[in-house]
């Protein structure tokens, strides 16, 4: 085998590995934004009182993610997807998406009467910290807690199933949690 197509495969596999190690991590965080949420569930809220935690569900999560690019790129704050090339769930479904577009989309058991629910947040951090991922998630749950429909969301008990994703412009974090029923 030619050195040149050595090191073309090694450069491939180091991609490849570099890849999934890099959506490991962002797996493992955005669980851990999860917890960071169920552990306010459990203990409850002003505005509700403790209830059971969220399980995981990477539907919910694909859905996040993708809107969470989508408002990230096109620096908005909305649950209507933008209608750019950006807004996966809407090219595919020719128009700008909806929350329940992009939940249905990427699997999430949808019959009626099924509880869901979309929120989003956008923390700006000007100043440059190891923590600012954290510092800004908690900014946006804190103030999430002190908005009653928000709170209301968060501590809502047949919401059985959530997701967290997050994409970061420069200084800027868009969160959106998912939550859905799962009867």
């Amino acid at each position: 085998m030619s050195m040149i197509l050595k090191t073309f495969l090694l450069i491939s596999i180091l991609l490849v590995y570099s890849k999934a190690e890099s959506n490991l991590n962002e797996s493992r965080i955005n669980q851990t934004l999860l917890s960071y949420i169920n552990n306010i569930r459990t203990t409850g809220a002003s505005c509700g009182a403790a209830t059971k935690p969220l399980r995981w569900n990477s539907s919910l999560q694909e859905a996040a993610k993708a809107h969470a690019r989508d408002i990230g790129i096109n620096n908005f704050v909305g649950h209507m997807g933008s209608g750019t090339l950006y807004d996966d769930v809407g090219r595919a479904l020719g128009k700008p998406s909806t929350f329940i577009d992009r939940i249905k989309y990427f699997g999430f058991p949808f019959p009626p009467k099924v509880l869901i629910g979309e929120i989003i947040s956008k923390v700006t951090m000007k100043y440059k910290s190891k923590n600012n991922l954290m510092r800004g998630f908690n900014r946006a749950i804190k103030n999430w807690l002190k908005d009653p429909p928000h709170c209301r969301l968060i501590m809502n008990k047949r919401f059985t199933d959530g997701a967290i994703a997050y994409y970061k412009r420069n200084e800027e974090y868009f969160f959106i949690i998912n939550l859905g029923e799962v009867k």
